[in-house]
């Protein structure tokens, strides 16, 4: 069982848990994620055409403006999706990452040489990847 600070900290690990199981689901979909690619294909040959015509300078119809605007709300809503996916799964694999570290440091400190020659090994890579870490949220 998972202990927490508050009740709030509970609500969001299990938001994040739902949100990566969520992820997982998706992505798992073959059909889902053929189908969002093939929405993709299909809106981003009709904006190529669109565009293509207005480089030759030829007018297009208020459908056509209106199709342009809608993609671009769409394609923005997708990217930003996609973002909060990707957030998701690197936040658990921080996560998993921490808990085998700080398992091996326990296990080292309790004595076992196995863990201990692990821990010295990877102890300056975790470091230099909460620096990077942390000069990310700086930037």
């Amino acid at each position: 069982m998972i202990n927490y600070d508050s009740e709030e900290e509970k609500a969001a690990q299990e938001s994040l848990a739902e949100k990566l199981k969520q992820t997982r689901e998706f992505l798992a979909d073959k059909e889902k994620v053929k189908e969002v690619a093939t929405v993709i294909g299909e809106m981003m040959e009709k904006v190529m055409d669109i565009n293509a015509r207005l480089k030759r300078g030829e007018r297009i119809t208020d459908e056509e403006k209106e199709f342009l605007f809608e993609a671009d709300k769409e394609f923005k809503q997708l990217l930003q999706g996609f973002k909060n996916m990707q957030s998701i799964i690197e936040d658990n694999m921080i996560k998993q990452a921490d808990a085998i570290f700080f398992n091996i440091k326990e296990l080292a400190e309790k004595g076992d040489e196995k863990a201990k020659k692990l821990y010295e090994e990877i102890l300056p890579k975790y470091k230099d990847a909460l620096n990077e870490e942390n000069e990310g949220r700086l930037n």
